[in-house]
Parts: C-alpha cells; sequence; structure tokens
C-alpha cells in the first residue's frame, strides 16, 4: 500500500494524518511541542528545533505503528508550517539555536523605529 503523509506543524503541536491507496485514512496523531516562555518576559517566545524534530517523529511513526504501516511504503509527505517563525541556520542549513517563534516580541521597539521611518507603501 502507498502511504502520503500530511504533516501540520504548529506552534504547541505536530499533527500528523496518513492517507493510503488502499484504506483510506489508516491513521492520525498529534505530538506536543513545548514552548519556552519567560515569566519575566512576557516577549519571549522560543522553540529548540530538537523539540519540534522530536514530535514530528513520534507523530509520524505513531499512526504508522498502530496501523502496522511499514515506514518503506511511504510515497509521499506533505509538509504545512505557520510559516512565521524566524530560524538562524550555519552553511549547513543546521538551526543556531532555538527558534524565534510568531510570539516572540522582543524586537518590537526595532520594528516600530523600521515601521515610522519606512516610506508608506
Amino acid at each position: 500500500m502507498a502511504v502520503i503523509v500530511g504533516v501540520d506543524i504548529r506552534t504547541l503541536s505536530v499533527r500528523v494524518t496518513l492517507f493510503g491507496s488502499e484504506r483510506g485514512k489508516p491513521g492520525s496523531a498529534t505530538a506536543e511541542s513545548p514552548l519556552d516562555r519567560k515569566r519575566d518576559c512576557p516577549d519571549y517566545g522560543m522553540q529548540p528545533h530538537a523539540d519540534q524534530m522530536s514530535a514530528m517523529a513520534k507523530s509520524v511513526t505513531e499512526p504508522l505503528r498502530l496501523a502496522d504501516v511499514d515506514g518503506s511504503e511511504m510515497v509521499d509527505m506533505a509538509l504545512d508550517t505557520a510559516g512565521s517563525s524566524v530560524v538562524a541556520v550555519d552553511e549547513q542549513l543546521q538551526p543556531l539555536d532555538e527558534y524565534y517563534v510568531w510570539c516572540d516580541h522582543r524586537a518590537h521597539n526595532e520594528a516600530l523605529r523600521i515601521t515610522t521611518k519606512a516610506p508608506a507603501l
């Protein structure tokens, strides 16, 4: 059976649904991905790459196991993300540190300064 994996990476979780050529939707799973916030800095919002990748691996392998589908039957994967994380990478495209996620607003003063000086479009 050919299987397509749909992956939805969100701020606090990774959701996965399997779609099989013979059995329709053989499984789905969700795995949490913790968000690093600081009580003394409400503008802080970071997420470790390893946590997101671990949540993705768990959310993919669990429905494969429960549906008794071999991973070699995966023929394609579709990924969707919120698309608003900033990730600094090295020359091998590996993250240098945690992700700056959408709820990190520590640069709001700099953003306001840029907005004020930029011409209106």
